[in-house]
């Protein structure tokens, strides 16, 4: 019962750090190359996301070992994620997720606050839970997203990932 607990903590904890994590090279070359000119306009605000977004991840954490908690194995992952932006701060979405094989969870609903800064960087999540850094193309047609592991957290992950726009209706 107690080795379920853990297990079942770990899946959740697993998931939620690893939801946005899959690396695009691609993607960060065309974050990089927006150059900010200083006293130039704001390039970038919360209006920049707005609309349905794509997001797929897939790769390997380090988690507690459920027969051994001292022990750290390494699982794959993956994911799928729609999320809707309102133009106005905040998201919400719908998940699915598999670690090591194994489905743990579908339709998985989220919801969160977003903020971009005029310099096209942001954080994804409130600060309640999970937070991410994310960096915004100026047109809004995709950003980039890098996990930010707290202090002391379970899952040792180091991912990045990029969601890409969709439709730009928040419907």
């Amino acid at each position: 019962m107690k080795a379920n607990v853990l297990s079942r903590t770990i899946n959740l904890t697993m998931f939620f750090f690893s939801l946005f994590s899959l690396t695009s090279s691609a993607a960060a070359q065309s974050a990089a190359a927006q150059t900010v000119i200083p006293g130039a306009a704001a390039l970038c605000s919360a209006a920049t996301l707005r609309g349905q977004y794509s997001h797929v991840k897939n790769g390997f954490a380090k988690v507690p070992d459920p027969n051994d908690p001292s022990k750290k194995i390494t699982v794959p992952f993956a994911s799928i994620s729609l999320f809707t932006f309102d133009g106005r701060g905040n998201f919400k979405g719908l998940a699915d997720a598999v670690f090591d094989g194994q489905t743990f969870g579908e339709n998985i609903p989220l919801s969160d606050t977003y903020t971009v800064n005029s310099d096209c960087s942001g954080v994804l999540g409130s600060g309640s839970g999970l937070q991410f850094d994310i960096l915004v193309v100026r047109d809004g047609s995709s950003f980039l997203i890098i996990e930010k592991n707290p202090p002391g957290a379970p899952v040792a992950t180091t991912a990045a990932s990029e969601a890409k726009r969709i439709s730009q209706t928040d419907q």
